[in-house]
Order: C-alpha cells, then sequence, then structure tokens
C-alpha cells in the first residue's frame, strides 16, 4: 500500500511544476513567434532605403520600438493599409491578422522574451532593380507634393507601344523619393490595331 505522506508530498511537487511548465510552453517569443511577422509585415518597408524612419530586422531593434509597435498595431495604424480586405485582396498586402496582433501585443506585454535568436538569419532587402529590364518608362518631368503629411491619389499615364507580341514576367515601379510614395496600383491597357480611341 502506498503511504499517504508520499502520495500528497507526489501532489504538492506535481501541483507546484505544473503551472510553470504550461507558462513557458505558451510564452511569447520573439524568436519563433514575433520575428516571423515582423520580417513579413514590417521589415520590408523598415529597413535602410525604404520609407520607414528606422529598421526593424533583428531583436534589438524590434525591442526597443516595442511600445510603439504596439500602439500602433493595436490602433491599426501600422503597416498602413488603406484597402478593405473584406471587398478584395493583393499580392503580397501588408495586413495584419487580428492573431498576429494578440501576438504582437501580448509579447509587450509579457516582457518581450527574446528566446534563441542566434539561429535567425539577417534578412537582405534588394532595393535596385534585379535583372537588366527591357524596358525602362520614366515620367517627362517630376510631380512636387507638399508635405503636408495628407495622402494623395493621382491617376498617371505612361504611354508605350510595344512592336511585337511579348511576354512579361515582371513589371516594377520605382518612385524617385520612397520617402513620398508608398504604394501603387497599375493597370496594363492593350488596344487593338486601329480601335483606340484618343
Amino acid at each position: 500500500m502506498f503511504p499517504f505522506k508520499k502520495v500528497v508530498s507526489l501532489f504538492i511537487f506535481f501541483g507546484f511544476f505544473l503551472p510553470v511548465f504550461s507558462t513557458y510552453a505558451g510564452t511569447i517569443l520573439y524568436e519563433k513567434d514575433v520575428a516571423p511577422i515582423i520580417q513579413k509585415k514590417c521589415a520590408p518597408c523598415h529597413h535602410q532605403g525604404q520609407a520607414a524612419p528606422f529598421q526593424l530586422l533583428n531583436y534589438q531593434e524590434v525591442s526597443s520600438h516595442a511600445k510603439m509597435i504596439s500602439f500602433v498595431v493595436a490602433n491599426r495604424i501600422m503597416p498602413p493599409w488603406p484597402a478593405d480586405p473584406s471587398y478584395s485582396h493583393f499580392i503580397n498586402e501588408k495586413i495584419l491578422r487580428k492573431g498576429e496582433i494578440d501576438t504582437l501585443l501580448q509579447w509587450v506585454n509579457t516582457g518581450m522574451l527574446a528566446g534563441d535568436t542566434s539561429h535567425l538569419k539577417t534578412i537582405v532587402f534588394e532595393n535596385a532593380v534585379q535583372d537588366k529590364p527591357d524596358l525602362v518608362i520614366k515620367m517627362k518631368r517630376p510631380l512636387s507634393l507638399k508635405g503636408d503629411n495628407k495622402d494623395r491619389f493621382y491617376v498617371m499615364k505612361f504611354p508605350v507601344e510595344v512592336k511585337r507580341d511579348t511576354f512579361l514576367k515582371s513589371i516594377e515601379f520605382h518612385p524617385g523619393n520612397v520617402k513620398v510614395v508608398h504604394h501603387m496600383n497599375a493597370h496594363l491597357l492593350r488596344y487593338e490595331t486601329g480601335k483606340k480611341r484618343t
């Protein structure tokens, strides 16, 4: 027969450590929970040469801006994405889902634990054109914008004629000043010979 005292001792032992194990298992860590969100949704703009005013490429940079990150994601100020995801979706859209926002907020509120960041690779972004382009189209003259922190939407046409049927691998848009141009929506218009309207 198992002694009563030992049963009580084992119960107290497991009862003491069980909450510790459970808490550790559910801890939000930068390494496994936060870094993937930041790298996908924030870092593409928050790195050198892009529009954002500071980098978010590693634990030190993210944790030093943690309070600000908490505020802007909770209020859906960042990432800036005015398009309505309930209506339509775009490729590479930077919208934060509710679960991602909850993860970031919980991480900040529980002490911004790093975890093992030694295996995280440093992200390298290439801002320049990757391949030699077949065609480069430029504006005839620059467009000046007022520095009044207001969104403006412009419709611009870039006339171009391709002399033969061409397979488009990709089209890149490179603003002259990334600090003032954040998003663009492009449409390629095709006219049949003799049917173009002016």
